[in-house]
């Protein structure tokens, strides 16, 4: 699972903000609710992050293998109520 929390650490260590991202470096709102999110950024976007912050990439973003993503609980879950669930009308093969 990515995870953005070095940057948020950079970011305050370096006294960047969100709102100076957006506004003085022409970042997209979008792209602020993708990190806040862990969710994939483009290697332009973190190599503008790391010229920005004056860092590398490990002080931007960390792989943690080990968390399984909500995603995935959250589609399980989801699977396991539509094919479990009675509709009238419609057949069910694994009921």
């Amino acid at each position: 699972m990515i995870s953005y929390e070095p940057l948020w650490k950079t970011m305050q260590e370096r006294n960047v903000t969100t709102y100076t991202l957006i506004y003085k470096h022409n970042f997209s709102p979008y792209t602020i609710t993708n990190l806040k999110r862990n969710k994939s950024i483009t290697m332009n976007t973190l190599e503008k992050l790391c010229r920005i912050l004056n860092c590398t990439a490990d002080n931007i973003v960390e792989f943690n293998q080990e968390k399984e993503p909500e995603s995935i609980f959250l589609c399980f879950y989801i699977f396991m109520l539509i094919f479990t669930t009675e509709i009238p009308g419609i057949r069910n093969p694994l009921l």
